[in-house]
């Protein structure tokens, strides 16, 4: 049975760009242990949602956020993934310079994270994240050498999927829009 304590709770969620509301006294409670899928028409606010809750965008003055049982008016991506929200956008966003195993740890040296890159701790942290999600890739590759530069759906999720799975919290992930609308079970 799902714990039907809020893990987030959104009141009065308004956001203006020029010339567009795009959301107007939004209110959505999220529980530990749900799934949800918002779902709707392009620019209906679906994307502008989620980047409140993972603090790309601050809401109009009025909002409150309950996260975890404490009160903000806004989060930052910092504070955001600090309580777990991990956020799989819709573009392939991954660094081709980087391994495997330091795009996974990426999140972890954001500002405000860890100060000091420890080499072996990343690259084992890479291997139980790419193991909880049943994938076996070399950590110490370059990730322009594991993928294909095409971004299909077979190649842009694992690796979205693998940096969202290193989070210590990992307690609320969210995932964009395929590219080309279809997951890999679409055929896509």
């Amino acid at each position: 049975m799902a714990d039907t304590t809020a893990f987030i709770t959104l009141e009065n969620i308004s956001k203006q760009f020029p010339g567009v509301l795009a959301l107007d006294n939004v209110n959505l409670t999220l529980r530990k242990g749900e799934v949800h899928c918002l779902a709707g028409q392009n620019g209906c606010g679906k994307s502008t949602i989620i980047k409140v809750i993972s603090g790309v965008y601050h809401p109009e003055k009025g909002a409150q956020i309950l996260l975890d049982g404490k009160l903000f008016h806004h989060l930052t991506p910092q504070l955001s993934s600090h309580y777990g929200i991990q956020v799989i956008y819709q573009d392939l966003s991954l660094f081709p310079n980087f391994s495997v195993a330091e795009n996974i740890a990426v999140n972890r040296y954001l500002p405000g994270g860890d100060i000091w890159v420890r080499r072996g701790a990343m690259k084992q942290q890479a291997l139980a994240a790419m193991k909880r999600i049943g994938v076996n890739i070399d950590p110490d590759k370059k990730s322009r050498k594991t993928l294909d530069c095409r971004p299909t759906v077979g190649r842009y999720l694992p690796g979205n999927c693998r940096r969202c799975a290193s989070g210590d919290y990992g307690r609320a992930h969210r995932l964009a829009n395929p590219p080309g609308g279809q997951w890999p079970a679409e055929g896509g």
